[in-house]
């Protein structure tokens, strides 16, 4: 059976929306446990325990996303564990497609999604954070070089034998304690030195909908950075040569883009767009390396153990 988690805070209407997109799947044996950090506590309505076989509906305290995931899969009866957003919607054959890979690849412990934007049209003039697009799927035995391999939290499945072998999500990279979050990216980190194979297929999709404004977008990329940087930081300070590799590519373009900004202010001179664009360009290699030392700072104070 798959267990399927959703770390939700605050955002009720989204989150009812995503369990209704989950009542409608091809498939009824599942279970959903929704990990709430809301306060007060306000029980679900009974329309969504209708709707759905079963729900388990667990509050935790606000330590953060990933201390309300560690509570959830503490709770979990299914042999495999799929993690989507609360602001996610989900097709109909999302837990089926599921279900399907795993019946397929037994090798596999782990199967990364794509992230699309929930009805683009209906949102002009606003960008949809953390989609993630790959055409063709793709196996992972060990942390790739390219940071944009690893996907997002919002949609992915592990078998939680594997889980179990894992640290577990680290607070101190969960959204709601960092500054930047970074602990789906961490997981599959773990996953993968842990000596499990992880793959991305395509198929099995879930519409992102959440969308922000140009400059709230930015400010997103920014915490991303952040989180990033730290997460790499983290492995990087342990002496994980892929860490390091990460890092000066995610330097060298920040530095490139920053160079390019400077460039265009230069020969068009100074004006709202292109200053503006500086700006942001200029603030991201700074920010990463506020990352890096809080990585590196939990990697040497907080968390020290050698990652698996």
């Amino acid at each position: 059976m798959i267990s399927v988690i959703i770390a939700t805070k605050n955002r009720r209407t989204h989150l009812l929306d995503c369990l209704s997109s989950l009542s409608e799947n091809s498939v009824s044996d599942f279970e959903v446990i929704v990990a709430d950090q809301k306060l007060p506590r306000t029980p679900l309505p009974e329309s969504v325990y209708n709707k759905l076989k079963r729900v388990t509906h667990v509050f935790v305290p606000q330590g953060g996303k990933s201390v309300a995931l560690n509570h959830a899969i503490r709770n979990v009866h299914g042999t495999i564990v799929a993690f989507t957003d609360d602001d996610c919607i989900v097709p109909k054959n999302w837990v089926q497609n599921i279900q399907t890979y795993f019946r397929l690849h037994p090798d596999v412990a782990g199967v990364l999604g794509s992230a699309k934007p929930y009805r683009k049209y209906a949102h002009p003039g606003l960008y949809c954070p953390a989609v993630y697009i790959h055409p063709r799927p793709y196996l992972l035995v060990k942390p790739p070089y390219k940071s944009s391999k690893i996907g997002f939290g919002n949609n992915n499945a592990v078998r939680l034998n594997a889980l179990r072998q894992t640290e577990g999500f680290r607070t101190w990279l969960g959204h709601g304690y960092t500054p930047g979050p970074a602990e789906d990216a961490d997981m599959v980190i773990q996953l993968l030195l842990s000596g499990q194979k992880l793959a991305y297929e395509p198929s099995i999709v879930v519409m992102h909908n959440r969308w922000l404004t140009a400059q709230e977008f930015r400010k997103q990329h920014l915490r991303y950075t952040f989180g990033e940087y730290a997460c790499m930081g983290y492995y990087a300070a342990q002496g994980k040569q892929f860490a390091g590799s990460v890092l000066k590519r995610k330097y060298a373009a920040a530095f490139s883009t920053f160079i390019v900004a400077i460039r265009n202010i230069l020969s068009k001179g100074i004006n709202r767009k292109t200053t503006g664009t500086a700006f942001w360009k200029a603030a991201e290699p700074w920010i990463g390396a506020a990352g890096m030392i809080y990585g590196w700072y939990h990697a040497v104070h907080i968390n020290p153990r050698p990652s698996l």
